[in-house]
């Protein structure tokens, strides 16, 4: 879908441009949210790995994210193991709403 939208784009295969078509330079920026975040070992391509983790969450099946993130390998499993894996706890927790074991 990225490659999709750079190449419809006039920016020359570019998903992020800047306003002269070039290579956008985002390095500063990032290095500078970062620190202020107070983030450490953080790299601009975990944020490719929480994306894909926050939208398996919200129930992305393995296609779509195949489809949106380019993952050609297995890789793509994992963010839907652990989609798979908050579901367990959230059905855990509502059946335990639903039929509590303490009841007065």
């Amino acid at each position: 879908m990225l490659t999709e939208f750079a190449n419809s784009c006039a920016q020359k295969g570019r998903v992020f441009a800047n306003s002269r078509g070039g290579r956008f330079d985002y390095a500063k920026r990032f290095r500078a949210a970062v620190e202020a975040a107070e983030l450490t070992d953080f790299k601009f391509h975990d944020l490719r790995h929480s994306a894909a983790t926050y939208l398996a969450r919200e129930g992305a099946s393995e296609q779509q994210l195949r489809a949106i993130g380019g993952w050609k390998s297995g890789v793509v499993g994992r963010y839907v193991h652990i989609a798979a894996e908050d579901a367990r706890g959230i059905l855990q927790r509502m059946n335990e709403r639903i039929l509590p074991t303490n009841r007065n």
